[in-house]
């Protein structure tokens, strides 16, 4: 199982993807009519996913590094996973954090927490 994170020329393997949540925003528009029961519908796609992931690291400057490239990315990023491809996407960070933490319970991991917009499946 490897899972990589491509920003730039930087790439990054996480020990492992600690979370990871996503939705989707629905696009489609109710109009209310007066006097009528039903509403006009315009059908529209609903956006790409955004959300969050969660990434854990075992060395404490590869989690710094893989945030500061989160932080200063001018691009779009990229994460791949062979256990996990339906998580396979190009982002950007939008919509929240970019930030660290030291694990609970190991006191010596350190999880990633990156907002994410996905761009291209």
């Amino acid at each position: 199982m490897v899972d990589t994170i491509t920003i730039g020329a930087s790439t990054f393997t996480p020990t492992i993807v600690d979370g990871y949540a996503s939705s989707r925003e629905a696009r489609t528009i109710v109009h209310p009519v007066l006097g009528v029961a039903a509403p006009d519908v315009t059908i529209r796609p609903a956006l790409l996913r955004n959300g969050t992931m969660r990434y854990l690291f075992r060395v404490e400057a590869d989690a710094v590094a893989c945030e500061n490239a989160h932080a200063t990315a001018t691009g779009s990023c990229s994460f791949t996973s062979d256990d996990r491809p339906t998580l396979n996407m190009t982002y950007v960070v939008a919509g929240g954090p970019v930030g660290r933490t030291l694990h609970d319970e190991t006191r010596d991991m350190w999880i990633l927490e990156i907002a994410f917009q996905e761009i291209s499946p």
